[in-house]
């Protein structure tokens, strides 16, 4: 590993201002479980001149998940356990609990944090796909109590990159409240192994049904594109059909070719886009109640 001065505070205030006072790159450590492990591989996404860490995992202004009434107010330091099993989650935005709770294993859910599986902006990020679908929003801060919004769509900009500034820290994630009066959500995952499993594709849905048919649906892939985003074609496609077993394949294929025509022809291409195709049709069956067979 390499050597590297260690600071921790006891308030969001005073962290943000040993922030701002910093000449060269440091790292925010936010529950750890991916800065660890880069540091002790001296990856050089870490940057020549970072040589100081950050510890915010334990600042009380970073945690909670609040009602605020039309919105839900998440801390960035919230673990995915805590997500997860929160009963307001669970009842607002089922898909994020499922999400939370398929990260790592359970020593990594009860440490890591929403924030930084954000901030680290890896392809394979489990919470991001159904942070897109609901369409939330990060509040930005930094010292002088200066702060800004911007969209989970907007933040990510590729693999490991997001727009935020070397003196902010990621303090909230805000989700509005969207007014489905029956919503159906799915999570769905394929890893290498079974356990502590790394994201190799996954599917994520929110959606209304109304009258046996699909309202306001959104599908986010996630691991499989540069940037995360809605697959919009799709979801075109299924606004205002009822979910049987044709439509939901044919949903899938659409899922599959969008993607597929953005990333180009790999190597990997004649893999991915038939499990992508399959994945995405078992995702929505599950979100639906259909049966496969």
């Amino acid at each position: 590993m390499r050597e590297f001065d260690f600071f921790q505070f006891n308030r969001l205030g005073e962290t943000l201002e040993f922030v701002r006072k910093q000449k060269h790159t440091l790292k925010i450590l936010a529950g750890g479980t991916d800065l660890v492990i880069e540091l002790r591989k001296n990856s050089p996404k870490l940057g020549e001149f970072m040589d100081k860490v950050v510890d915010i995992t334990n600042l009380k202004e970073l945690k909670g998940i609040d009602d605020e009434g039309d919105y839900i107010d998440i801390g960035a330091c919230c673990t995915h356990s805590e997500i997860a099993q929160n009963e307001i989650i669970k009842k607002y935005f089922p898909a994020l609990s499922q999400a939370c709770s398929s990260v790592g294993c359970l020593q990594t859910r009860n440490v890591g944090t929403i924030g930084g599986n954000v901030v680290n902006a890896s392809p394979s990020a489990d919470t991001i796909p159904a942070l897109t679908a609901y369409d939330a929003e990060l509040l930005l801060v930094k010292d002088h109590g200066e702060e800004r919004t911007v969209k989970i769509t907007d933040f990510v900009k590729g693999p490991y990159k997001t727009v935020i500034k070397k003196d902010e820290i990621l303090a909230s994630i805000i989700i509005k409240k969207t007014a489905f009066s029956n919503q159906k959500s799915v999570f769905d995952k394929l890893g290498r192994r079974n356990a502590l499993s790394i994201t190799r594709i996954s599917v994520c849905g929110v959606c209304d049904i109304e009258n046996n048919s699909i309202k306001n649906i959104r599908i986010v892939p996630g691991a499989v594109l540069s940037k995360f985003r809605r697959i919009t074609k799709a979801e075109e496609f299924l606004n205002g059909k009822e979910p049987e077993k044709e439509i939901l394949k044919k949903a899938a294929e659409i899922i599959s070719q969008d993607v597929f025509d953005e990333v180009g022809q790999r190597w990997s291409t004649p893999y991915k886009q038939p499990v992508l195709e399959k994945m995405a049709y078992g995702a929505l069956c599950k979100m639906f109640g259909v049966n496969l067979k």
